[in-house]
């Protein structure tokens, strides 16, 4: 099985506090349980009015991956990057 790193970004939620932080993580996906690739401007529009994670800044885009993990349950994760360089990722791995 071949896997493709992507940079998730992902909000951290801390008990008791209502302010929201984001970070970022290396993972790797299998391409065949990917069903949906779509930008995530809502995404870019929060970092905007909250502030960006130290590694990134207002020319950063990002997508939403949608999985399919099993017959029952799928996932979605957002990661950095524009949907042209994230489709050409998936179709350099065809």
């Amino acid at each position: 099985m071949r896997l493709i790193q992507f940079i998730e970004i992902y909000e951290i939620t801390k008990p008791g506090k209502e302010s929201r932080t984001y970070s970022l993580r290396e993972v790797f996906i299998n391409p065949e349980q990917i069903v949906l690739v779509r930008e995530n401007v809502s995404l870019k529009e929060k970092m905007q009015k909250l502030g960006w994670p130290q590694e990134l800044d207002n020319r950063n885009e990002f997508c939403r991956l949608s999985l399919n993990l099993s017959s029952t349950a799928g996932a979605a994760i957002n990661i950095v990057g524009d949907l042209k360089s994230i489709t050409g990722k998936l179709e350099a791995y065809e």
